[in-house]
């Protein structure tokens, strides 16, 4: 038999090169301190002015840095002056010598107490409804309960465009979290949100709007939402913020000043 031959030897492949190593991330001090001037230098860096209210009136104020200024505020949100009233005052400085403060955990533990359900069921009375839950902030409120209701992505909300930061935050952690269309109408622009309600296909339907623009100094259509509300088959969500206590003839908001009830 014939003498097996010898494979030829075949070079061996080169050693791949080293990649270059990648650009290395500024560190935290160094990117904090990068946008820092950066928001500096565009003039939306904001900082905290310290101020003494006068127990008095809560429109007055002393502004301390860099020298003392007696100042009179019109920015503020407390429209009735609650925040300097004898009554109120006393009332709290009473209920936290009786109580203590702070609410010992949260509502579903232990938090939740019988003063707590008196404001609730008083709330639930000056607005016309059934009941009423409590939140912190206006803004755990709007990031609470759109969560809730646009659970799924068989929901599709409608924000007017000149919604409060917290609407557009729970809206968008709706969207992003359970999957809900989010849709946003021009600002009052009725005929403008009836287009995007006829155009949509979702099952369930959320407009939210503020009752009172607070930046803008102009009140929703209640009346004329309820009426798409109704047309839809959809669910109106005020947030009525600056309108409770101002609006109404009991003080329950713009929603009462339209006798739109407490159906949302």
């Amino acid at each position: 038999p014939a003498a097996a031959r010898p494979l030829p030897s075949l070079p061996l492949p080169s050693p791949p090169m080293p990649s270059p190593p990648p650009a290395a991330e500024p560190s935290w001090a160094a990117w904090v301190d990068g946008t820092v001037s950066a928001l500096a230098e565009q003039r939306l860096l904001r900082a905290l002015r310290p101020l003494t209210p006068d127990p008095g009136c809560s429109r007055r104020v002393v502004l301390s840095a860099p020298s003392p200024q007696r100042l009179t505020v019109f920015a503020d949100n407390d429209y009735l002056g609650l925040s300097s009233h004898p009554e109120v005052r006393a009332a709290a400085a009473a209920a936290a010598a009786e109580h203590g403060c702070g609410p010992r955990s949260s509502a579903l533990v232990c938090g939740h107490t019988e003063w707590h359900e008196s404001l609730a069921r008083r709330l639930a009375r000056l607005k016309h409804a059934d009941a009423c839950e409590l939140f912190p902030t206006g803004f755990a409120a709007n990031a609470a309960v759109l969560g809730a209701l646009a659970i799924s992505p068989g929901c599709a909300i409608f924000s007017d465009a000149l919604n409060h930061a917290s609407i557009v935050d729970g809206a968008r952690l709706a969207a992003k979290g359970a999957g809900a269309a989010l849709h946003i109408y021009r600002h009052n622009d009725l005929a403008h949100l009836e287009r995007l309600l006829s155009a949509s296909a979702a099952p369930r339907k959320l407009i939210v709007s503020d009752s009172v623009f607070s930046m803008d100094g102009d009140a929703a259509d209640a009346a004329g939402l309820a009426a798409l509300r109704d047309r839809h088959g959809a669910l109106l969500v005020l947030d009525e913020a600056h309108a409770t206590l101002v609006y109404g003839e009991g003080g329950g908001g713009v929603a009462e000043q339209a006798a739109l009830g407490s159906r949302g």
